[in-house]
């Protein structure tokens, strides 16, 4: 067992005895890593936040459930991610049809000309498809990584067995739009 696993154990320990300041140093001690996981999946500091009390807040309920304490780290990111993406999704299902696809802008400067354009059109095309299929395009493609189609379905708040084919219904139409704009940048 490392020293830090170690250390988190005796805090669990005294936190469940009732102990006040062991449960603040348990927090203190992870609410960075909370906090960045919810920064790196796109959210700004104030949803942070929140996010991070809504992890503590499962984490209180979980604390006397938690059997091995060196698995804590890896249930509180697990946690941070899952109440990321669901604040990630019910902003973009209350904001404007435009900020969806501000995941999807980069930066292009370093990028060729017909690269632009290519990304240029599909931004467009993605303003002309459902708010649904725009979620779902982008959260598969628009983010770093490959999300699974389980995180996606649980980010989005679908069932898992409907991703894929809602997937190609979509890029049926994003395709569909790309092809009524007559793009030849996809040839």
């Amino acid at each position: 067992m490392r020293a830090s696993e170690s250390h988190d154990s005796q805090l669990i320990e005294d936190a469940l005895k009732g102990s006040q300041r062991a449960w603040k140093r348990l927090c203190d001690r992870h609410a960075s890593l909370i906090w960045s996981v919810a920064r790196g999946c796109g959210l700004n500091q104030a949803d942070a936040e929140d996010v991070a009390q809504t992890v503590f807040i499962a984490l209180v309920r979980r604390l006397p459930h938690l059997e091995d304490p060196s698995s804590l780290t890896g249930w509180l990111v697990t946690s941070a991610k899952r109440a990321s993406w669901r604040v990630a999704a019910r902003k973009r299902r209350q904001g404007p049809m435009g900020h969806a696809t501000s995941e999807l802008e980069v930066a292009t400067d370093d990028l060729p000309i017909e690269a632009r354009e290519r990304q240029q059109a599909v931004r467009t095309a993605l303003k002309h498809i459902d708010q649904r299929c725009r979620d779902l395009l982008i959260t598969l493609f628009g983010a770093a990584g490959e999300p699974s189609y389980t995180q996606v379905a649980e980010r989005l708040d679908v069932a898992p067995n409907s991703v894929g084919p809602t997937r190609r219904r979509c890029l049926d139409k994003l395709l569909a739009e790309l092809q009524k704009a007559d793009s030849d940048l996809f040839d």
